[in-house]
């Protein structure tokens, strides 16, 4: 599935709620049993009924992936991920699908220290695309504790839409 840019970033704007046994929950406790924690989202907009999923990844080595999948049928469009001590490599190639403020990262490598965030970029692989934190609105620039780890997740909760209530556990944070 080809998505424009327009559509990820309305479905980005498009509120939802996390579901359960298909029923909204208001409020949630994080799981805190592994370190990858995947809830199901809904949506509902002008366009009818939407499918996603929040992801929270920890790795041994303090990676940490938070991540919005939209899911449609059988695939996963990413659309937007916060990657904290992760490593990637931008594409080499900007077509005219590219947005402007991505343009100079082309090429960049982002070393384990490089904090960055990914965005969905039309006819790019999902997530091809990042920019740094230091430069992005997002608010969190880094993590070092789980106040800054609970904030993160809070921010990119807020940055998705989601308006059921999170509560993220202590024991989550490695």
């Amino acid at each position: 599935m080809d998505m424009t840019n327009e559509e990820a970033e309305k479905l980005l704007e498009t509120p939802k709620f996390i579901v359960l046994n298909d029923e909204k929950i208001e409020n949630m406790k994080i799981p805190t049993n592994s370190a990858a924690v995947n809830l199901r989202l809904n949506a509902i907009s002008d366009d009818g009924e939407h499918m996603f999923l929040f992801t929270v990844q920890q790795s041994a080595k303090y990676n940490i992936k938070i991540t919005l999948h939209f899911q449609e049928d059988n695939t996963k469009v990413g659309l937007l991920r916060i990657d904290f001590n992760g490593c990637h490599k931008n594409p080499d190639v900007i077509t005219p699908h590219v947005p402007l403020f991505i343009q100079p990262y082309a090429s960049k490598f982002f070393d384990f220290e490089d904090h960055h965030i990914h965005y969905h970029v039309q006819g790019y692989k999902t997530l091809s695309w990042a920019v740094p934190l230091a430069v992005d609105v997002f608010p969190v620039k880094t993590i070092d504790d789980f106040t800054s780890f609970q904030q993160a997740i809070l921010c990119f909760g807020k940055r998705i839409r989601l308006n059921t209530e999170l509560d993220i556990e202590k024991r989550l944070f490695l």
